[in-house]
């Protein structure tokens, strides 16, 4: 985005969840395991080369599988490259098909600019850090699932760093969610957060499904 239970959701639960929502998005062809372990080694092998894909490719719109193993060495190399790209476009949040990784993964990383009037993190593994008055620290989320969204939407901006030169109003999305991931340690994190930072993790969590800000869109 610009300016779980450990083996997380099935294959299934994601073409489910993206045929679910009323615009429809295009939905490519299924990831398999083996497709995603030659897609991390080619990046993982040339990642300086590499550049955010664009939409149009077909990455983009394909159902990621779920990590296997989170504290797998290999997901810590993921992460470092991954914020490398993400720091590098001044983004805010980035999804590893993004990379060309169709793994289920992202990472979520809100600057102090974005005030915690904006943010509203409610809780984070229990803390109130809305009451601390702390920021949301930069996530790497491995099959991360929304467990919780609240009926009330609300539009707001938002951009991408694979729509570039686009930034679209009134994007309608429920305004808290509650998050649930894996970090690189195994750990299991809970997020429940609305503001811009619910919205940053439902940006990056569309991403794995295939799906795009665009596709919530109806004069695109």
């Amino acid at each position: 985005m610009s300016e779980q239970h450990r083996e997380g959701p099935s294959v299934a639960q994601g073409v489910a969840r993206a045929k679910s929502w009323n615009f429809a998005p295009p939905v490519g062809d299924l990831v398999t395991k083996e497709l995603m372990t030659q897609q991390l080694a080619e990046f993982l092998g040339n990642s300086e080369n590499f550049t955010i894909k664009k939409i149009g490719e077909s990455c983009l719109r394909r159902i990621s599988v779920p990590v296997d193993d989170v504290t797998d060495v290999i997901w810590q190399k993921l992460r470092d490259e991954m914020l490398k790209k993400l720091l590098q476009a001044g983004g805010i949040g980035i999804a590893a098909p993004q990379v060309g990784v169709n793994a289920r993964c992202c990472i979520v990383d809100l600057p102090p600019c974005v005030g915690i009037g904006d943010v509203n993190v409610l809780r984070f593994n229990g803390r109130n850090l809305l009451h601390e008055k702390k920021m949301l620290p930069r996530l790497f989320m491995l099959n991360p699932q929304i467990t919780e969204k609240s009926t009330q939407l609300r539009g707001l901006p938002e951009g991408c760093l694979s729509v570039p030169e686009r930034r679209a109003g009134d994007v309608m999305r429920p305004w808290q969610v509650t998050v649930e991931f894996f970090d690189c340690d195994g750990k299991k994190n809970v997020v429940i957060a609305d503001g811009y930072a619910g919205r940053c993790c439902q940006h990056e969590i569309d991403h794995l499904d295939g799906i795009l800000y665009v596709d919530y869109l109806q004069n695109l």
